[in-house]
């Protein structure tokens, strides 16, 4: 039975380790996109 509870408990940590680092990923991307955007906005204005 805590060989079980050990075993969800590790799957949960990696569920939300996985999710922390998708929304890590969206923000990082977000950001490079809005700061290449005013990189290229003055060039073509």
């Amino acid at each position: 039975m805590t060989h079980r509870i050990i075993k969800t408990n590790i799957s949960r940590i990696q569920f939300y380790i996985t999710k922390a680092m998708g929304v890590v990923l969206v923000a990082f991307g977000v950001r490079i996109a809005t700061l290449s955007q005013a990189a290229i906005l003055p060039a073509t204005l």
